[in-house]
């Protein structure tokens, strides 16, 4: 779904907490924080396009006003959304120092794995000394 569906919706479900039909003037939805401004035929059109989903249901669309309610389909994604923003943001706050320890974790066993590949070469290579020089005798 795309940010401005997602903000949309985002104010049917605040709007409607006990999922009955709100009337949303236009000028709410243009305070929505978008890279992209929206005009009133592009948030129609957005609002239209959630209803077709199945994410809200339109009573009627005027002049300078939606009225609309979320779905429970429409509560269950805002709802996801924020328990994911809320897990992103956790994890963001205690992954500096599981960074650091991983990247020490990863480096050691790099570091064993290298000297382990040497040793194996050195212990081939002495096998194949060993398996030349009692051959030739």
């Amino acid at each position: 779904m795309k940010n401005q569906s997602l903000e949309i919706l985002k104010i049917f479900v605040d709007t409607s907490k006990d999922g009955r039909y709100v009337i949303i003037d236009f000028k709410d939805f243009f305070n929505i924080e978008s890279e992209i401004e929206l005009n009133k035929g592009e948030i129609e059109i957005i609002a239209k396009d959630l209803e077709v989903n199945g994410y809200i249901e339109i009573k009627f669309i005027n002049d300078d006003s939606i009225c609309a309610k979320p779905t429970k389909l429409g509560f269950g994604v805002i709802e996801g959304y924020n328990r994911k923003a809320v897990v992103a943001t956790e994890t963001l706050l205690s992954q500096p120092g599981q960074q650091k320890s991983q990247t020490i974790k990863n480096i050691g066993i790099f570091i064993v794995a290298f000297l382990g590949s040497l040793m194996g070469s050195a212990v081939v290579l002495i096998i194949y000394l060993m398996i030349k020089l009692f051959a030739n005798k």
